[in-house]
């Protein structure tokens, strides 16, 4: 007798392929010039990255410390702006003119010098013109000339304000290699005052201090490779050294051993078996610690770190995207699929009726457990357009569960217990009928077949019963369940094989041997518990802990575990099948 159901093609298509479960676990400087050592840069910069850069001070000690056209007060310690007649500075202008000649210095005619310097005797005669924070001023002896503040004394030979108690006698005393002892007093080294290296000599920026260079060399196992290598027929500090030669431009790498610059990333790699570290995997030909080792930055949301590989990984992917491991979809749940010979993985969500799902998906049925599953699965694609309820006809059925009831013109809604069909006449029905290759197949439909006998009565077959199950080991009536909730206080819900290859869940009669552990108690046997389910908290960890445990057709059943928990699929009874089970969280 025809029902009137008839069932979308392409659904048919989609839900008979072969599907395999498999839960995957889830600065730039602004330097003026180029350089290959700070020796190519002038006062006040040092080579930082191929370029020569302005060495920012953290306070100041003396004017020598300030950039040019400023000064050092004594007061804040804090480096200011000199300005012509600021009382502050104590520069004032006089009468006298200023020209600028060709060579860029300043000729003057009984004025201030007010031109860029770098030692006193630029600005004229010393100690009556001095060169304060690289420009010329008036000695500390002259009228109007450099105010001495802060404790400051001026040095009559000099003209330039001294610290009375600032004596040393050797650089420890000072701030080596910023600042080194030189005639009992704490000057700035050669990294910063390149007037103290003279010829033949180089400097160490490692101490301040300028040092006879080897000028007879000719190739670096004439130096000290790597601490030392030669460059123009001089033994200078190598790239890996402090103050040594700079990377950049053509060979922006430096080879440790060796000394010398690359053009060679030695952290290049193709493998994470070409990185050496017991940390270290391979991103962008790069060795990099893993997401989850310690000292590692981990992973900038919304991204993830997929422990099994160490790598970041795109997190939050909504329902239905490509996905590789579980922490990656907003669901949970990356779900591994076999179609048509193919392999993909897609987020996805365990499900016991067409509405759990959000249109343009379908609750599919996997081999014993169901998910939402997209359109774009099947081939050619679905139209899972029209929720249950909704018209379809013989010749137009885009409902979401594949299935229209012909003779009502109504699409129909798939379940896994009575409670799924409460709008839809509460009864869930397993339809038992012939698919496309002639295979003999059963679905979950809330549908009331008109006849058969209520769950508890004894029945001979299936079409004897309203729910479609007649049990074969009782000879009752069942009624299908997702978990021990759906059933009576002396039942639980179990998996029953409906057919050689189909399972489903039923309300079973409790044990005389079930045990008495609650759910979430430790176990290492089913008849421990009073569920009757004894499950391992990981299943991907074959040692991890055993927990008593409920079946579920989704997430919401698994409420009821202490802490809560997630329906996710374990191996089944009947040979390739799965069926969902509560997990803690």
């Amino acid at each position: 007798m025809d029902t009137g159901l008839r069932r979308g093609a392409r659904t048919a298509a989609f839900l008979s392929t072969t599907a395999l479960i498999a839960l995957l676990s889830g600065c730039s400087g602004s330097g003026a010039g180029s350089c290959q050592s700070n020796r190519d840069c002038v006062l006040g910069e040092t080579c930082i990255s191929g370029s020569c850069q302005t060495i920012q001070q953290q306070g100041c000690q003396n004017d020598e410390q300030c950039a040019l056209g400023e000064y050092c007060d004594q007061n804040s310690h804090r480096c200011l702006t000199i300005t012509i007649g600021d009382p502050d500075a104590g520069v004032t202008a006089d009468a006298g003119t200023s020209t600028v000649t060709a060579d860029g210095g300043v000729e003057t005619d009984g004025g201030v010098h007010t031109g860029p310097c770098t030692v006193d005797t630029e600005c004229g005669t010393p100690p009556i013109d001095i060169c304060v924070a690289m420009q010329c001023v008036k000695g500390c002896e002259q009228p109007d000339g450099l105010p001495c503040t802060g404790g400051l004394v001026c040095d009559s030979a000099t003209g330039h304000c001294v610290d009375p108690n600032q004596n040393c006698q050797q650089d420890s005393d000072c701030n080596p290699p910023t600042q080194i002892c030189i005639a009992n007093s704490c000057v700035f080294g050669c990294a910063l005052d390149t007037t103290l290296c003279q010829a033949g000599e180089i400097c160490d920026t490692n101490t301040g201090r300028c040092v006879v260079v080897q000028t007879s060399c000719t190739q670096d196992s004439e130096c000290s490779p790597p601490m030392t290598v030669c460059e123009s027929n001089q033994c200078v500090p190598g790239c890996g050294q402090a103050g040594g030669i700079q990377c950049s431009g053509a060979t922006p790498f430096c080879d440790a051993p060796t000394g010398r610059c690359s053009n060679v990333d030695p952290n290049a790699c193709q493998l994470d078996a070409d990185c050496t570290g017991a940390d270290e995997i391979c991103v962008n030909n790069s060795c990099t610690l893993r997401c989850d080792a310690a000292g590692s930055p981990g992973c900038v949301a919304p991204q993830v770190c997929n422990t099994t590989t160490g790598r970041c990984l795109q997190g939050n992917l909504p329902l239905g995207d490509a996905c590789l491991d579980d922490d990656q979809c907003a669901t949970g749940l990356c779900l591994g699929l076999t179609i048509n010979a193919t392999s993909l993985s897609v987020c996805s969500t365990p499900c016991g009726a067409t509405s759990q799902c959000p249109l343009n998906f379908t609750c599919g049925d996997l081999g014993g457990m169901s998910f939402c599953l997209g359109e774009n699965l099947t081939t050619p694609p679905a139209t899972w357009d029209t929720r249950s309820g909704g018209l379809c006809n013989t010749t137009t059925n885009t409902c979401q569960s594949g299935w229209c009831n012909t003779g009502q013109s109504q699409c129909i809604e798939t379940c896994s217990r009575n409670g799924d069909c409460a709008s839809f006449g509460g009864n869930c029905w397993a339809y038992e009928h012939t698919d496309a290759a002639g295979n003999n197949v059963f679905d979950s439909l809330c549908y009331d077949p008109g006849s058969g006998s209520a769950t508890g009565a004894a029945c001979a077959q299936n079409g004897n019963c309203r729910s479609g199950i007649c049990s074969r080991y009782t000879s009752v009536c069942a009624q299908q369940c997702c978990s021990d909730a759906d059933c009576g206080a002396t039942q639980n819900c179990g998996v029953y094989d409906l057919a050689a290859d189909t399972v489903v869940k039923i309300c079973l009669n409790k044990s005389a041997t079930s045990g008495s552990a609650a759910l979430g108690a430790t176990c290492t046997a089913a008849n421990q518990c009073d569920s009757e389910i004894c499950a391992p908290t990981d299943p991907a960890v074959m040692n991890s802990p055993m927990k008593c445990s409920t079946l579920c057709c989704r997430d919401a059943d698994c409420g009821v575990l202490p802490g809560g928990g997630r329906c996710r699929p374990l191996t089944g009874p009947v040979t390739g099948t799965i069926v969902g089970v509560c997990l803690p969280n």
